[in-house]
This record gives structure tokens, C-alpha cells and sequence, in this order.
């Protein structure tokens, strides 16, 4: 048999045997699975109350997943809302660098996955006490206002 050619057949045996034993896959985010474990870099988010708005984590970002996005209610007074950090966790590698070059330490890490989606706007970290909707708009809170986004290094 030529190198690179496949017998059309040589499956046939694995597909039968999948239509009676049912789907190797899982029903991610439907059915219960175990717990990740202790050390497992998960979802992280940031406190307003110890950010500073430094952009530290933004600027260092390696994939570019986080971008500083005013805080709602914020800087009113002054004209000038406080910024903080916006994750977008489908860009996000998990490589917790934003919080190790946290200043502040402003960042509150746990280890619970991304949840199961079809839609990438969903994978949205907010800062701890921001809802969707108040103050600020949708875009606001998702990192699309066109602020100060790093790009990822090399580009």
C-alpha cells in the first residue's frame, strides 16, 4: 500500500463499536464532573477596591486578554473615570502573570474553569462588584470601549 493511503474500511470496526456503546465524549457543564484540583489556575478577577489602575497588567499581558475599561460611577467629580482591568478569558491563557505583577495584589484567583459557552462575549471577567448594566453600558463592561488594550508582544 502507497505511503499516506488509508484502507477506506480499517475504521469500520471503531464506528460500529461507538454506535452501540454510545459517545466517548462527556456532557461538559450539564453533567456533574469532579472538582479541579487545589493548585489548578482558574478564573481570576480583579478587586477595584486595591486596584490602582496602574495598567501594569494590561501592558504585560503575553495574549492581550486584559484591557483597562472605566469603572462605573467613577470619577465624576474629577472628569475622569477610574480605570480597571477587564479579562477577556477566551483570549486569556491562564499563565496568571497579571497576578504576579500586581502591585497591589488586586487580584482574586480561584480555581473554578470557565464555564461552558458557544458565545466568547460571555468569558468576560468583571472587576468583584460590577454587574453587567450598571453604569457604563454593556461595552464598557466587556472591554470594548477601545481603551487601553495592550497588544500581545511580538506584534
Amino acid at each position: 500500500m502507497a505511503r499516506g493511503r488509508r484502507r477506506p474500511l480499517a475504521l469500520l470496526p471503531r464506528l460500529l463499536r461507538s454506535l452501540v456503546e454510545g459517545p466517548v465524549t462527556r456532557d461538559y457543564g450539564f453533567a456533574e464532573h469532579p472538582r479541579p484540583e487545589p493548585n489548578y489556575r482558574g478564573l481570576h478577577r480583579v478587586d477595584p477596591s486595591r486596584c490602582i489602575g496602574c495598567s501594569l497588567c494590561a501592558l504585560e499581558c503575553p495574549s492581550g486578554a486584559i484591557q483597562m475599561v472605566p469603572l462605573p460611577g467613577s470619577g465624576a467629580a474629577r472628569g475622569r473615570p477610574r480605570r480597571v482591568p477587564v479579562i477577556r478569558y477566551e483570549l486569556c491563557m491562564f499563565c496568571y502573570h497579571c497576578v504576579d505583577v500586581c502591585p497591589r495584589g488586586a487580584y482574586v484567583v480561584s480555581n473554578a474553569p470557565p464555564p461552558p459557552t458557544a458565545e466568547p462575549e460571555e468569558l468576560v471577567g468583571r472587576p468583584i462588584g460590577v454587574e453587567e448594566g450598571r453604569g457604563g453600558g454593556r461595552e464598557a463592561l466587556q472591554g470594548r470601549s477601545g481603551g487601553d488594550r495592550a497588544p500581545p508582544h511580538g506584534g
